[in-house]
C-alpha cells in the first residue's frame, strides 16, 4: 500500500453525494445487488460501493473483507493526525515548543509537504496552520463564543498563524515550528487523501471497481460492469433542497477521477444581522465575504481535490478559477451568490452528462 495519510472532518464542509452510493448500514449482498459498505471515521462516515459482477469470492466474505480493509486503512491515518487524539503525530507537535525537532511519520510528513506546498502556492490562501484563526470565530471544537473577536484578540491569534513558522526534514522525518503557539491541523486536505489511502487498501483487497467516498470527499475506481460513468450529485446551496431533488447537479466521473466540495451555506453564524462564514481567509484572519457559495473540484487523487475546494473557496471566483484553469488533470465548477439566486461558473473542461 502506498503511504498516505488521513485528518479531522471539516467543519461545514460540503457533502458531494453520490447518487449512486446508497448509505447502507451493512454489507448484505447477493447475485444481482451491488455490495454496498460503510462505516465511521474522523468524526464522520465512509461509504463504499462496488458494482455487481466484480466479486471473485462468496458475497459476505469480500464484502467483510473489502470494509475491513477500508476501517484499518483510515485508522491507521486516523491514528496519525487526529488533532483529538493525543498521542497523533499532529498532537504531540502541537504541544511542543518552539525549535524541537518531533519526529513524525512518512505519512504524516507526507500530508505537510503537500499541505505546505498549496499554502505557497496559494500565497497563503491555504495555510495548515490556521486552527487558531478557527477558534476565534468560534467555528471550532471549543465552545461559541456569543460575539465576534475583538480587534486586539485577532491581532494575537493572527501571530500564530503562518506555514512559514513549519520547518521540516525528511531524514528522519521530522516537523518543527519556530513560534510557541503555532499549531497544525490538516483538516483541509487529509480527509482527502484519507480516502485516497483506504481506494488503495481496497485495490490490494482485490476490489477492482468501486466509489469510495469519505466524509463527503470521493473518488472511483474501475468501470461499472456497462462501463458507463459513475454519476455524482452535487449539492445547490439551497437550505431547503432535500436529496434527489432538481437542485442538485450531476457530474459523471472516470476511473482514476476524485471530486471535493467545499461550501459555506451549512455552516455559518449571523452576528449583528450579518451573515459569516465558517471559511476563515489566512490572510487577513477575517471570514470570506465574496459571492462564492460552492466550490467542486475534480482531480486526479482525492487530496488534491480536497486541498483545492478549500484554496478556491478562500480566493474567490476571478482569482480560485485562474488557478484551477493553470493547473493540469483539474477542473472545477463554481456556484455564486448573484441578486436572481445562483449563478454556476465551469472551468474550460468540466464534465457534464
Amino acid at each position: 500500500m502506498r503511504s498516505s495519510l488521513m485528518t479531522l472532518t471539516r467543519a461545514g464542509g460540503w457533502i458531494a453525494t453520490c447518487l449512486l452510493l446508497l448509505p447502507s448500514c451493512g454489507s448484505e449482498t447477493s447475485a444481482n445487488l451491488d455490495v454496498q459498505l460503510t462505516g465511521s471515521t474522523m468524526g464522520t462516515t465512509w461509504h463504499a460501493k462496488l458494482p455487481s459482477g466484480v466479486r471473485t469470492a462468496p458475497a459476505p466474505e469480500v464484502a467483510e473483507l473489502y470494509r475491513e480493509a477500508a476501517n484499518l486503512a483510515l485508522a491507521e491515518i486516523d491514528g496519525l493526525m487526529s488533532t483529538y487524539k493525543p498521542d497523533s503525530d499532529l498532537s504531540i507537535f502541537n504541544r511542543a515548543p518552539a525549535g524541537r525537532w518531533v519526529p513524525v511519520s512518512p505519512l504524516t510528513l507526507e500530508v505537510a509537504l503537500q499541505a505546505l506546498a498549496w499554502a505557497e502556492q496559494s500565497e497563503g490562501a491555504f495555510d495548515p496552520t490556521v486552527m487558531p484563526l478557527v477558534e476565534a470565530w468560534s467555528f471550532g471544537p471549543t465552545e461559541r463564543q456569543p460575539g465576534a473577536p475583538t480587534e486586539k484578540q485577532l491581532r494575537k491569534v493572527r501571530k500564530l498563524v503562518g506555514w512559514e513558522h513549519i520547518q521540516f526534514q525528511e531524514s528522519p522525518p521530522a516537523l518543527r515550528k519556530d513560534l510557541n503557539g503555532v499549531q497544525l491541523d490538516f483538516s483541509a486536505i487529509a480527509k482527502g487523501f484519507g480516502a485516497d489511502y483506504a481506494s488503495a487498501a481496497l485495490q490490494e483487497a482485490g476490489a477492482s471497481s468501486f466509489m469510495l467516498e469519505v466524509g463527503g470527499e470521493l473518488l472511483v475506481h474501475g468501470t461499472k460492469p456497462n462501463r458507463s460513468p459513475w454519476k455524482i450529485a452535487i449539492e445547490q446551496p439551497n437550505d431547503n433542497a432535500s436529496f434527489g431533488s432538481s437542485s442538485q447537479i450531476t457530474v459523471p466521473l472516470m476511473s482514476g477521477q476524485a471530486l471535493a466540495t467545499s461550501g459555506d451555506y451549512r455552516n455559518y453564524r449571523v452576528l449583528d444581522g450579518k451573515r459569516i462564514s465558517h471559511s476563515i481567509d489566512p490572510r487577513t484572519g477575517r471570514p470570506i465575504e465574496h459571492n462564492l457559495a460552492s466550490v467542486s473540484v475534480l482531480a486526479k487523487d482525492c487530496m488534491t481535490a480536497d486541498a483545492l475546494a478549500t484554496t478556491v473557496m478562500v480566493l474567490g471566483a476571478e482569482e480560485g478559477m485562474k488557478l484551477i484553469e493553470s493547473l493540469p488533470e483539474t477542473e472545477a465548477l463554481l456556484i455564486l451568490r448573484v441578486e436572481e439566486g445562483f449563478e454556476n461558473q465551469a472551468s474550460t473542461n468540466w464534465p457534464s452528462l
